[in-house]
């Protein structure tokens, strides 16, 4: 496809042994075909050392160590299973440190996650964050908020807490109903939407089975998965956004997605200790980062939050003058001029 005056080969992504297989036949094909001038690789550390390999420039972005995550999680198992689980992350760890040795640039997903890189030694090369952005869409006005409301059955009177993501039990997620419940209690008509789906139906059942167990019925609303226009649409009607990640490494060096959306559309968000929560809720002043990951802590969060005034332009503006895909674009091409055009 054309792309700023050059061509460019987009390798659709996929998941699985056959996906990779198939990513790798692509590649390969490709490479005796053309004589490109760099290639950007996301995630896929086999590619990556591949084109390295071959002698060609590659800009490798990162957004996460996930071996390390998945051999914590075996650590202390016994029996074929974990051990093979072992085998795979080590593996896929190498391969990992390999390629991002030999990339002529790396693009960590966040500073965390630089830091990590570099201060390990698997990255002594040029690096540039190039953490996750958001789409400029115009706010709605009061009046059409209130439509939007209405539209979604939210009462005027209600404070919406948007929870938007994967609902994984690995997130915890279910302290988000203990911290609503305990937001109620001095802050009234408090309403927690939680949207998506996890990747097994079970995830969803878990949480439905949490509400439950809690007698949250009226204040918790699990909708499912919803478009992508209805997605904007839950943004906009929304009091605040919420970001929640347990306390585990894996969660600590992401660029959380549905933080770059809230914030893009002015959303005030409420989230967990997290460095790059910390990293977009200050250039914009847009939340509250709670002060630990239990159910207290993110109620005190909730309610600091719903005692401020909140400027929703300003936010949305301060933000996307750093963090738009426009903004991100410049920068990544500068990124590319001084390290990959030698």
């Amino acid at each position: 496809k054309p792309w700023h005056g050059a061509t460019a080969v987009i390798a659709k992504p996929g998941r699985g042994p056959g996906a990779l297989l198939n990513r790798m036949r692509s590649f390969l094909r490709a490479a005796r075909k053309r004589d490109w001038d760099w290639l950007f690789v996301r995630n896929d550390s086999l590619i990556a050392l591949a084109a390295a390999m071959r002698g060609k420039p590659v800009a490798f972005q990162l957004s996460h160590q996930m071996e390390e995550t998945r051999l914590e999680m075996v650590r202390r198992a016994k029996g074929l299973r974990p051990w093979l689980h072992r085998l795979v992350s080590l593996s896929s760890r190498a391969i990992r440190r390999a390629a991002m040795a030999r990339a002529r640039l790396a693009l960590p997903i966040s500073e965390h996650l630089e830091t990590l890189l570099l201060n390990t030694g698997e990255r002594v090369g040029p690096s540039v964050v190039m953490p996750l952005g958001a789409v400029p869409l115009p706010l709605p006005d009061a009046q059409e908020r209130l439509a939007l409301r209405a539209e979604l059955g939210i009462p005027a009177d209600a404070k919406v807490l948007l929870y938007l993501g994967t609902l994984n039990r690995l997130r915890r997620l279910d302290t988000l109903i203990d911290a609503a419940a305990e937001a109620r209690k001095s802050s009234g008509n408090v309403v927690l939407w939680m949207v998506g789906e996890g990747p097994s139906p079970m995830d969803r059942a878990s949480l439905q089975s949490a509400v439950a167990a809690r007698g949250a019925e009226e204040f918790v609303r699990l909708p499912g998965r919803v478009s992508r226009s209805e997605t904007f649409k839950l943004i906009a009607a929304a009091d605040f956004g919420l970001s929640y990640f347990p306390d585990i490494a894996l969660f600590q060096q992401n660029s959380p997605t549905k933080v770059m959306e809230y914030l893009g559309l002015g959303l005030p968000t409420i989230c967990t200790p997290q460095p790059e929560h910390g990293y977009a809720l200050d250039i914009c002043d847009g939340g509250v980062m709670s002060e630990g990951h239990d159910a207290r802590a993110f109620a005190m969060a909730i309610q600091a939050a719903l005692g401020k005034n909140w400027d929703r332009e300003r936010i949305q503006r301060d933000f996307l003058a750093v963090r738009s895909y426009d903004a991100l674009s410049l920068k990544l091409a500068r990124a590319l001029d001084e390290n990959l055009a030698r």
